[in-house]
């Protein structure tokens, strides 16, 4: 399968249950993950923001960017990731439709912590909580 079109988005996510969106500083701008969000929200998938730490993740600046429209839009993308609004529209996406979408999704979502640099034992706590497999106290 070659990876890089519409159909091979929604393909991948058709056995999904959950996508995990590991919030850094680039993710949220990057074409591939914006349009991966964005299918897994129209499908009606569960999307799971993990907050890596140290990664540079900025909730208010992914915000902005995310609710921005039309222009405004394309010189927010490109201000973050040049090329990102064209990418979108070669693949046959909207941005505006887009970055929309994730926009009213994503940022109200809770994030979970993950720690890459942690212990063992906190990494598997946090991957387990997570996954939502901690029992309640």
């Amino acid at each position: 399968m070659e990876l890089g079109t519409e159909e091979n988005a929604r393909i991948l996510l058709v056995d999904s249950d959950v996508v995990v969106c590991l919030l850094t500083k680039s993710y949220v701008f990057r074409p591939w993950c914006m349009i991966e969000m964005y299918e897994a929200i129209k499908a009606g998938k569960e999307l799971k923001p993990v907050n890596v730490a140290n990664a540079g993740y900025d909730f208010e600046r992914s915000l902005a960017v995310l609710t921005s429209a039309g222009d405004d839009l394309r010189d927010a993308l490109d201000a973050v990731n040049l090329g990102a609004y064209d990418a979108l529209k070669r693949e046959g996406y909207d941005p505006d439709d887009v970055c929309g979408t994730v926009g009213r999704t994503l940022p109200y979502l809770m994030a979970k912590p993950f720690d890459p640099s942690a212990t063992l034992n906190v990494k598997q706590a946090q991957i387990s909580d997570m996954l939502g497999l901690n029992p309640a106290p």
